[in-house]
């Protein structure tokens, strides 16, 4: 009713387009649309079912169309409604072909938007939430944790998997008994059983005496976090199906089942379902352990985080190094302009290392293209000799610049071949390499 009445409307409308995917946009339409209106929705996943339900519960005659009449020519359709709708919109450009907005958060929609409430964010601690994607994992992680269901986290290596995993455990209601990870990846194949159901006493050669406990027997009651369940041989995948099914199992030389009552949290960087197709992972236990999945972004779909991200860990390092630094905002704008293969991992290890080696109080972008780019800085030290200067061999600051600019751009062309990448790896436009390649006459 607040949006409503914000819409400053002497009277309803004759004519209502949705087109946002935000939840409850629908209901403002239906709302804001007078009886023998019509409600048009020109996106395909708004919620065009929930339109009806609502037209029919207020007993409103509307007609309410879903591409109907212009299917064919649907993406010309919303194009044109968003340009329409641009100058109304924060920081979106307009070009011939195209409406530009930075990708990692909704068009209109400030930073502000995304700050998580007081009581959200205890819950989620430091979690670095600040885009859109991120927005709606962190959505997906409270309202599963709450739910005793299995859940299975996908995502490259370096986003956060682990993190994701221990923020479910603290806020179910699992959260006060043994939460134990393991890293599939890291047991030997020969002592995984053991290791995951514990063994009897004398039941192999160097086996303890009284016997162990193993995961399963740890975890009871609590929650088991399998990191890169990817990697279980498939021997082990049938024992563990039947703890996931039937909630028991063996010890290694054991005769009696012996009950469990676990939550499973699975993660992994590599696509199961093609392991599946390979026959290198079960089915039965795929969907098993993928009850709820999650699948947390890589850092280039969330680059809008990258500058929340470098002060914490700034701040966190500079506590563990007893040191003062800051970042300078070309700096901040060259880290996030950077691909990242490595995730979040990756970042944070920039992060140390550019504490640790910036030679002044502030991280210059200088000093974030020595750190990203150490083989171009070498080649350009061993070649910045090799070039013949004027004035009887008398250097000048201008040819020392223009010498080392020279081999930086000639370098960066030799080593990622196009224009556009090698601009992208020293931080400038593929206009202005293109000019500095003139200047210098560079092939």
């Amino acid at each position: 009713m607040e949006c409503i009445t914000r819409l400053n409307a002497d009277a309803f409308f004759d004519l209502s387009i949705n087109c946002a995917d935000i939840p409850g946009a629908e209901t403002i339409n239906i709302l804001a649309t007078k009886s023998g209106g019509t409600v048009c929705f020109a996106n395909l996943i708004n919620n065009y079912n929930i339109a009806l339900y609502l037209t029919e519960s207020i007993s409103r005659q509307l007609d309410i169309r879903c591409a109907d009449g212009y299917l064919d020519r649907y993406d010309e359709f919303d194009i044109q409604i968003v340009k329409e709708l641009a100058p109304y919109l924060e920081k979106a450009i307009v070009t011939e072909s195209k409406v530009e907005d930075n990708i990692a958060y909704p068009l209109g929609r400030t930073k502000k938007g995304f700050e998580l409430s007081g009581y959200r964010k205890s819950l989620v601690e430091d979690f670095i939430c600040e885009s859109r994607a991120m927005t709606m994992v962190v959505d997906e992680i409270l309202s599963v944790a709450k739910y005793d269901c299995n859940v299975l986290i996908t995502g490259d290596t370096g986003v956060g998997k682990e993190k994701v995993a221990t923020i479910i455990q603290k806020n179910s209601n699992r959260r006060m008994q043994p939460f134990i990870k393991i890293n599939c990846a890291a047991i030997a194949d020969n002592l995984m059983e053991s290791e995951f159901f514990g063994y009897e006493k004398g039941s192999f050669t160097g086996a303890n005496q009284t016997g162990k406990k193993g995961y399963f027997e740890m975890a009871d009651n609590g929650i088991i976090f399998l990191d890169e369940v990817g990697e279980l041989p498939q021997d082990l995948q049938a024992k563990l199906l039947r703890v996931v099914q039937d909630g028991e199992f063996y010890r290694v030389g054991g005769t009696e089942p012996i009950k469990t009552n676990v939550r499973i949290i699975s993660a992994t960087n590599r696509n199961l379902e093609k392991l599946i197709e390979e026959k290198k992972f079960r089915r039965d236990l795929y969907y098993r352990l993928n009850v709820f999945p999650i699948r947390v972004p890589s850092l280039d779909e969330r680059k809008a985080e990258i500058p929340a991200l470098v002060e914490y860990f700034m701040k966190k390092y500079m506590e563990k190094f007893g040191m003062q630094r800051t970042i300078a905002e070309d700096a901040l704008a060259y880290l996030k302009e950077c691909s990242w293969p490595g995730n979040i991992r990756e970042l944070e290890n920039v992060v140390q290392r550019l504490l640790i080696t910036a030679k002044g109080e502030t991280i210059t972008s200088l000093d974030v293209m020595k750190e990203l780019h150490t083989d171009l800085f070498d080649k350009v030290r061993e070649n910045v000799g090799d070039t013949a200067f004027e004035d009887g061999g008398m250097l000048t600051l201008d040819d020392m610049v223009g010498s080392f600019e020279k081999n930086i751009i000639q370098y960066a062309c030799d080593k990622y071949g196009s224009t556009r990448k090698a601009a992208k790896a020293i931080g400038i436009s593929q206009t202005q390499l293109i000019r500095k390649k003139g200047k210098y006459q560079i092939s």
